[in-house]
């Protein structure tokens, strides 16, 4: 019997008989305690018979859509903070780091529909915007 279906049979309250040094025993299901060990990659949750588990690596991809979402959480503060109407539309001039960049051009479309944006320009630290949406 395998690890697996120990826990199966142990976790659903059956039990196991053991061969050891000529003896048998039968462990019950009240004498151990089961739990679910995340290999590495994955988190593990479990409430009594159930168990659910997450992939935990962040693709690259995952982490331009993370910074592209962050980046839409923070210029709807910046509306709001500007008391601008829900409906009115705006400019959008950007100064990023590469990686941020990246990722708001990747998400560009999504990011001008969820901001209400017409025109997104990237400016330099020189203050030169190159404008890209409209």
């Amino acid at each position: 019997m395998n690890a697996e279906e120990v826990a199966k049979a142990l976790h659903s309250g059956g039990s196991l008989e053991v061969s050891a040094a000529g003896e048998t025993y039968n462990i019950l299901s009240d004498e151990v305690e089961v739990k679910a060990q995340a290999k590495s990659g994955f988190a593990v949750a479990e409430e009594g018979a159930y168990v659910a588990a997450l992939i935990t690596d962040l693709t690259p991809e995952l982490l331009r859509e993370g910074l592209a979402r962050e980046f839409i959480r923070r210029v709807q503060d910046l509306r709001k903070t500007a008391d601008l109407d829900v409906a009115d539309r705006i400019e959008l001039f950007v100064e990023a780091s590469t990686g941020l960049k990246f990722a708001i051009e990747a998400y560009q479309e999504y990011i001008m529909t969820e901001t209400l944006t017409t025109h997104l320009a990237f400016c330099g630290g020189a203050g030169e915007c190159i404008q890209s949406g409209g």
